[in-house]
């Protein structure tokens, strides 16, 4: 029998395709948020839909995503993906948020820092991660964009960063 991500892999569906794209771009919550009619133009109201999302589709327990809006215009729009995520959090609706979390250190810690870690010592370079993040100097933020981006491309996806000053 076929592991679940193989079940899912080989030629993607037109609602995958969508998907990513929406994600790649970092388009995904505001297109949702706009055909819920829901504005989320500020800082906190994006915040917050985002994690309303997280909780109504991506890691809350199945039985509870069939009451949200959310989910069922998600699963309107991207049937495959939603079934994909369904399907995964059969037997522990934690399972889902658990490997996006190793794969996040994977791409953060393992891949971006490792390689970081190869060519420099602590005192020649400074870089901090927190969660999907990563702080470094000004002087250094080129080149760990461009490993981040490295590190997404191996997994086929083009990253959307946004890089933010620290004060």
């Amino acid at each position: 029998m076929p592991t679940l991500e193989a079940k899912y892999q080989g030629a993607l569906a037109q609602d995958v395709m969508a998907y990513i794209e929406l994600c790649e771009t970092g388009k995904f919550y505001r297109a949702q948020a706009a055909k819920l009619g829901l504005d989320i133009s500020g800082e906190e109201a994006y915040d917050g839909f985002k994690k309303l999302m997280f909780r109504t589709i991506f890691y809350g327990r199945n039985q509870a995503a069939e009451k949200y809006q959310e989910w069922h215009l998600f699963t309107q729009q991207f049937p495959t993906v939603a079934a994909f995520i369904t399907e995964y959090k059969l037997k522990d609706y934690t399972a889902l948020s658990v490997a996006l979390q190793r794969l996040e250190a994977e791409i953060v810690i393992d891949g971006v820092i490792g390689k970081i870690a190869q060519v420099y010592r602590p005192d020649q370079f400074f870089a901090v991660t927190i969660h999907d993040s990563i702080t470094t100097t000004q002087d250094n933020a080129a080149y760990v964009l461009d490993l981040i981006h490295q590190e997404f491309t191996k997994r086929g996806v083009k990253a959307n960063i946004e890089i933010q000053p620290v004060n």
